[in-house]
Order: C-alpha cells, then structure tokens, then sequence
C-alpha cells in the first residue's frame, strides 16, 4: 500500500514538472505580444455627431387681395392690403405710367412733369412683398398729381394723370373746331346741318397735316408752348359714322381728336346708331382719340337744378370711365346750353367745360367757358383755310 501511494505522488510530481515550462511559455507569450501602434490607434474613425435640424422657414404671411386698380387705362393684376392701405406692384404702376424710374435702399427716384420726384419716404414708404417692391397707390398718386376716382360699386379704383393736377401756360391762341356727324347722308334735316361729307372731312384732314398745324387734346395744352400751330378737332355725340368713317381717315393721316360721349347713346340714340362701349374703348386705346363727356342723356342743363346737373356730371363721368379706364376730364354742355347752377359745380368735376360756336380760344381764359369755331356742311377748302389762320 505505501509502495503504491509513494508511485501516485512521484507521477503527480513529474505531472507538475512537465507544466513548469508550458506555464513559463505561456506568460512570455503575453508579455512578449507587441503592443498597437500610434498610427492604427489615430486611424480609428471618430464617432460622426449627428447634425442638428436645420430649422424651417416661416413662410411669407399671405396679404389680403385689394381692389382692382386701373392706371390711365390699363388695368393692374391687382392690388394687396397691409394696414388698410392699398399697395401695387411698383413696376407695373410704372409701366402704365410709360415712364422709367429707379428703385434702390427702399426709395424710387424718376422724372415727372419735368421734375424729379422721389418717392418711398415718409407718406409713401414701400412695401417689400414677395421678393417685388410694393408702392401705396393712393399716396403716391396724391403726390404725384394724378387723379384718382374711387368706383365704389363695382370696388375699383381708377389712376388718371390727364384729370390730375396740371398748369396751361396762358396767353396763347388754340382755335378749337366743332363737328358732330362725318357722313354723306343724314337722316334729318337737323342733323345734316352739323355733318360734314367725308370727302370734305378727308380734304381738310389733309391740309391740316400738309400745312404744319398740330391737332392736340386738351390736356396737350400743359405743354401748348411747345406747339407752332395748335388746333384741337373735337366731334360731339359719339356717332356711328365717328368711328365707321371718321376713324379710319384719323389713322390715316395721324390726327388727334376728341370725341364728346353721350353715354346712354352708346349703343342707339333717336334713330341714330351710336358708337358701342366696344368701338370706344378701341379709339381711345388707339393713341389717336380723347374720349370725354357730353352727360348721360343730353338735356338741356339751363332748366336743370344743381342735383339735376351733378347726376348728369358724375354719372357720365362714371360710365366713361368704366368704358375706357381714362376718367375724363373736360365736359362739353348740350347745345351749349348751361346757367349758374352748372357754373358753381363743375369745377367739383371737370377741369373744363365746352361751349358751341364761337372764338378763338386763347389760355388763360375762363376754362369753363371754351368756345369752339363751327365747321359747317359744304365748307370750301379755301373757307376752311381761313378758318385755321383766324388766330
């Protein structure tokens, strides 16, 4: 029994001695491994932060859409409400307008009526909207001189510059003619004797331009220092033949005219046809025809009160203005016919009034009394020639 215990505890010896040197081998090995270098340990990609929202924008607030608004007749593509003004678009404002202008730092600068006016200060301060400057129609046209007629019923609002502010010089001598129908035949008697045939009319045409004279409106008349040999045509009533035949030798020779609406005959009048809300809106488009009033119903002003004749004002002034997009400016009496009552109140409406046969009118006058020289049936063209020098 002691021989075999002794043999176990020799082989256990022997076991331990055989493990000394794995042991010893084993602890070299994990002292020995070589350790990472620098260069791997700075090669380790750093964690990437995760970046921040960027944040949303607030979108520009929507301004509530304004009334319609037209600029000496052409109609803008709206209008925008900030603070209960109304506020256009700057660039189409201007392009109406026909004049250039400068916008910088919030301010415009251009030249107007020979001055140069800035705009955008205190009054008139833009507004930026939609990445386009914004200007607020009212002020502006207020200091600019242009004349605004606010149409309540229909919520537009209408620009004129020839109704606005303007100064004649005085002093100079402007023969204006009066005409009526432009036509070969004539229903009435009454009628034929304020028509001219449109060879006479085409044969006076003619001289007019092949002798130097300048047919003008009358808000030309600003700038009637600036003419040689003015004159202004005008033609009364709106007469079909105004634009079937008139028209036609207008464009041909290039001559400006007035054409003196009655504006409940725009479409038939006793018998007569009339020019069309259509028809005259395209002449006065053209370049070539100032469209202005002659009442609604043509009566006769002298046995009319003051609201009477204030209805006939306004009103006609009103329907031509839709018509056209252009508030006229000059009001030519019936036949005329006028008395105190038109005299204390169409300076609330007009800046001129049109009498019937005549003088030569000379600026500086009375404006509301401008007489006109009557061109009658048959006129010989030497006549006529003679006309033109009475000056």
């Amino acid at each position: 029994m002691k021989a075999k215990t002794k043999t176990l505890v020799n082989i256990y010896i022997l076991v331990c001695i055989a493990l000394v040197p794995v042991l010893l081998l084993a602890g070299c090995g994990a002292q020995t491994a070589e350790p990472q270098s620098l260069e791997a340990a700075e090669s380790t990609p750093e964690p990437t932060p995760t970046p921040e929202p960027s944040p949303t924008p607030t979108p520009e607030p929507e301004l509530p859409a304004g009334v319609s608004v037209t600029v000496d007749g052409t109609e803008l593509s709206g209008s925008v409400v900030s603070g209960d003004v109304t506020y256009v678009s700057a660039e189409e404002f201007f392009v109406a307008l026909g004049i250039d202008y400068t916008e910088s730092d919030g301010m415009i600068e251009l030249t107007w009526r020979d001055e140069e006016l800035s705009l955008g200060g205190e009054g008139t301060e833009l507004l930026s909207y939609r990445g386009a400057g914004y200007l607020p129609v009212m002020a502006v046209c207020e200091q600019m001189g242009i004349s605004l007629l606010d149409d309540v019923e229909q919520n537009h609002l209408y620009c004129t510059p020839a109704a606005g502010d303007w100064i004649v010089p005085e002093g100079y001598r402007v023969p204006v003619f009066m005409y009526h129908y432009v036509a070969e035949d004539v229903p009435y008697d009454s009628q034929r004797v304020l028509s001219v045939r449109p060879s006479e009319m085409e044969e006076q045409l003619k001289y007019i331009v092949e002798n130097g004279y300048q047919p003008i409106w009358f808000e030309d008349l600003e700038h009637v220092d600036e003419y040689e040999k003015p004159i202004i045509l005008t033609f009364d009533d709106g007469r079909l033949d105004n634009y079937t035949i008139l028209y036609p030798l207008l464009q041909k020779y290039n001559v400006k005219a007035t054409f003196f609406i009655i504006t409940d005959s725009m479409n038939y009048n006793g018998g007569v046809s009339c020019m069309t809300p259509e028809q005259v809106k395209e002449v006065s488009d053209s370049g070539l025809v100032s469209i202005q009033s002659h009442t609604v119903t043509h009566p006769a002003l002298a046995y009319m009160n003051s609201e009477q004749q204030a209805e006939q004002m306004y009103r006609s002034k009103l329907d031509l203005t839709r018509v056209t997009g252009k508030e006229p400016y000059v009001f030519c009496y019936p036949a005329g016919g006028y008395n105190g009552y038109t005299q204390a109140i169409i300076g609330d409406y007009y800046r001129s009034g049109i009498c019937m046969d005549g003088k030569v009118y000379v600026t500086g006058a009375d404006p509301y009394k401008i007489y006109r020289i009557y061109v009658p049936r048959g006129k010989a063209l030497d006549a006529f020639a003679r006309m033109l020098e009475w000056q």
